[in-house]
């Protein structure tokens, strides 16, 4: 939607939204395995230590099938195993985790892990955001991108793609390079500006050349919530 003024509103640009396993003072047991559909038999008694789902130092989170991560949860961190689709399976996440003193409220928590995870999983895959809030407020969303090392505003990527999402403070996702694009792609002219209009973006003044368009630089990257736009008065 374009509001009055000619900017894209954050509903539209907006919303698109190291190791060790828990133990739990696990008792030995006897070569225990436990079976999911479609997946090989998994040794529980054996401690599987995965490897910290984070980003890197690019800021990129990689998601592999077939590989064990260990997951920040409120009761620590827990193993997660991502698997690709089969012929008779959809892509999913199984929870590495045998208790048989585990409480209701903790298997819920870790099942709502899991849950989250398997979205990811299909975010990744779509770069379809909608999969993440459909199931749960936004406040979780963001605490849990927050566990990945993802913080408000900084962009990221998934899996190596190149292109770009970030998360504001609201736990919203936005599709970096596709607002940004718009925003210096659009004549606005057509919006009833001229070159007397100013647009604040980051706190840096801009006004639009001959063609319309905002002389931004080429790591400008738009934020709703920090991009204003001041009509001069009649």
């Amino acid at each position: 939607m374009i509001n009055k003024m000619g900017l894209i509103s954050s509903n539209t640009l907006g919303a698109i939204n190291r190791s060790g396993i828990v133990k739990n003072n696990m008792p030995t047991m006897p070569n225990t395995s436990i079976k999911s559909a479609g997946v090989q038999e998994i040794n529980m008694s054996n401690s599987t230590n995965g490897n910290r789902l984070y980003v890197d130092s690019n800021y990129n989170l990689s998601l592999e099938n077939g590989q064990v991560y260990s997951v920040q949860t409120i009761y620590g961190l827990t193993n997660y195993k991502f698997h690709a689709a089969t012929a008779t399976t959809d892509d999913y996440v199984q929870l590495l985790y045998f208790d048989n003193h585990i409480s209701d409220q903790k298997r819920v928590a870790l099942e709502r892990t899991r849950q989250f995870l398997q979205d990811l999983q299909t975010f990744a895959e779509t770069g379809n955001a909608a999969y993440l809030d459909t199931a749960r407020d936004n406040s979780e969303v963001l605490a849990m991108f927050e566990t990945f090392g993802i913080t408000p505003d900084t962009p990221f990527t998934l899996n190596g793609n190149p292109h770009r999402y970030r998360i504001d403070d609201a736990g919203l996702m936005h599709d970096v390079d596709t607002e940004t694009n718009i925003v210096k792609e659009k004549d606005w002219r057509k919006y009833g500006h001229n070159e007397d209009t100013i647009f604040v973006a980051d706190g840096v003044e801009y006004r639009m050349d001959e063609n319309g368009k905002l002389p931004l630089p080429d790591d400008f990257i738009y934020k709703y919530e920090k991009f204003k736009i001041i009509k001069p008065s009649k």
